[in-house]
């Protein structure tokens, strides 16, 4: 699976905003996460490394509800990030200014591919669950460095089922267009434009992620190397949308 966004996910367009200010990462405030049970035994494995001193398994979980689907479902902050969130606001009330969001959902989680089916995927980092908010003050993107705001350009509808989002970056201005392949669950590509480059990644409102199966990154003893995962052809579902 492709990382999108630098440092995960961010992307450029033209305009500079009016004021430069941006918000600083908010360090150190993802709550910590149970480490995930271990595979049962009728469990299908993607990888496995059973070494003596060193165990990994990528399986899908056949549990309907699991540690590992609960933990990656939680978007709750902890009282630090309300605490930085609102000084934010406070000190820069010229950037962080309400926008109407359209109805967009507000929680999202990625979906990767596997087999031809689309997957919840928690890994073996936390910080590479891809867990991504569109709120009235901020888009709030949720990596290595736990939840940081970046405050609205603009958000706007430029087709039936789609949106265009910009916002602040650290250094620029950034651009995701969200297309809605279905209306009923809001299943959308997210496509993050980096100057002449385009990258894309499939998402779920968080509120219809259980209807999809997880597959787990288990290394209970030091992190591993995240499953790659294959692409859908991208451009085949914008054309259909």
């Amino acid at each position: 699976m492709k990382k999108l966004l630098p440092c995960l996910l961010l992307y450029a367009c033209t305009q500079k905003p009016a004021v430069q200010q941006t918000p600083a990462p908010v360090n150190n405030i993802v709550a910590t996460a149970p480490a995930p049970a271990p595979p049962p035994s009728d469990t299908v494995f993607l990888r496995r490394s059973p070494e003596a001193d060193y165990y990994e398994a990528v399986f899908i979980d056949p549990a309907a509800s699991s540690a590992a689907r609960r933990t990656l479902m939680n978007f709750e902050f902890r009282e630090t990030y309300k605490a930085d969130f609102e000084n934010g606001i406070k000190t820069f009330p010229e950037n962080y200014k309400k926008k109407k969001t359209l109805g967009l959902p507000e929680k999202w989680l990625p979906l990767c591919l596997y087999n031809n089916e689309y997957f919840l995927y928690a890994p073996s980092d936390w910080g590479n669950a891809g867990r991504r908010m569109i709120l009235p003050e901020a888009y709030v993107v949720w990596d290595m460095e736990g939840p940081t705001p970046f405050y609205w350009h603009a958000i706007r509808q430029t087709g039936k089922r789609q949106y265009e989002l910009r916002y602040q970056g650290y250094n620029d201005a950034r651009k995701i267009n969200i297309h809605i392949l279905d209306p009923k669950t809001q299943r959308a590509v997210f496509e993050y434009v980096d100057g002449a480059e385009t990258y894309y990644q499939m998402y779920t409102p968080v509120s219809q992620a259980n209807q999809y199966r997880i597959i787990v990154n288990y290394s209970p003893s030091r992190k591993a190397i995240e499953y790659d995962f294959q692409d859908p052809d991208w451009k085949q579902l914008l054309q259909k949308n």
